[in-house]
Parts: structure tokens; sequence; C-alpha cells
């Protein structure tokens, strides 16, 4: 499963590549009053890609740990009611 992610990353950032290679255009990105120097749009679309891969990376990483780690404390539970002695009658 690993293997096919890495697979699609990569071909998703072979098309970034070939879409910021071939968009010189140059456009300004407006936030409210902020406007910034114009930039080539291949380098926005590229700059998007990357912050949305690294902003989904840091909220998985974040909210990711404490639902593995509720698992792994019942897992190591159950582990531990089939390790334990059976007591007899």
């Amino acid at each position: 499963m690993l293997g096919l992610s890495r697979i699609g990353l990569a071909l998703l950032l072979l098309a970034v590549a070939t879409v910021a290679g071939q968009n010189p255009t140059p456009v300004q990105i407006r936030l409210g009053l902020l406007q910034s120097v114009p930039l080539p749009l291949g380098w926005v679309v590229a700059a998007a890609l990357a912050m949305g891969i690294l902003s989904s990376a840091v909220i998985g990483w974040l909210w990711g740990k404490p639902r593995l780690s509720t698992a792994a404390k019942q897992l190591q539970a159950r582990l531990q009611q089939l390790e334990a002695p059976e007591t007899a009658p």
C-alpha cells in the first residue's frame, strides 16, 4: 500500500513540475489588501501543492497519534487478558 502512495505522489509531483515548467505567465495573489509580487503560475501551483502536502502531513501526525495510542492500549489489555492464567472454578 505504501508503494502505491509513493508512486501516486511521484506522478503528482511530475505533473506539477510539468505544469510549472510550461506556465511562465506571471500572476499576482491578492489576500484582502495584501498583494504579492508577480510570480510565475507554475511556482504558485507548486507552492500550493507543497503547502497542502505539508499541512496534511502535520494534521495527520497530530490527530493520528491519539487514535493509535488508544488502539494500542486496547490491544495491550486484550493481550493481557489472553495471557493471564486461567483459574479453575
